[in-house]
């Protein structure tokens, strides 16, 4: 099973600032670009994000663009589909039931989840941190992706494998 990012309107948290010469700092947000806070800012693509990878990196950040701050349009909301870390899961139960005469039973009951002990690439405990899209410059045109935020890289392996036992008498 992979995971991704495809379809309508996804939220890339998009942060950073314009810092046009001689004038305030502007915030990159829905409200300085759109003039409205209701609407997800989006951005607007300047190159395929699923190429250029680096090792664990899922979507070039590299890619992204800020729309006119003038014009009042957002950027698209659907963008090309980018395969994210696979999703591999494996689960095994084993269940045993005694009669021990009358109607009392005991059941014995073992479950493994992640038998196999498959360690997954994860965007890891920092995900919000990994999906926020920073783009700073001195205009929206100029703006250019920040790499030490990691955003779309999944850097961490995570997974372990879980052992539940129980035993059941009913009488």
């Amino acid at each position: 099973m992979q995971t991704g990012i495809s379809g309508s309107s996804p939220n890339f948290n998009l942060n950073g600032f314009i810092t046009p010469p001689s004038q305030p700092v502007l915030p990159v947000n829905a409200q300085v670009f759109l003039g409205t806070p209701d609407v997800s800012l989006q951005p607007v693509l300047k190159c395929d994000p699923r190429s250029g990878l680096a090792s664990h990196q899922y979507i070039n950040g590299a890619c992204f663009g800020l729309p006119g701050i003038d014009s009042g349009q957002n950027g698209q909301y659907i963008f090309p589909y980018a395969q994210g870390p696979t999703f591999f899961n494996t689960d095994l139960t084993a269940e045993k039931g005694f009669s021990l005469g009358g109607e009392r039973n005991l059941r014995f009951r073992i479950a493994a989840f992640n038998f196999l002990n498959h360690a997954l690439n994860s965007f890891g405990t920092g995900y919000a941190q990994q999906t926020n899209l920073s783009l700073n410059g001195t205009s929206p045109s100029t703006a250019t992706y920040s790499p030490s935020t990691d955003f779309g890289f999944a850097p961490q392996k995570l997974g372990r494998r879980l052992l539940e036992v129980s035993a059941k008498f009913t009488f």
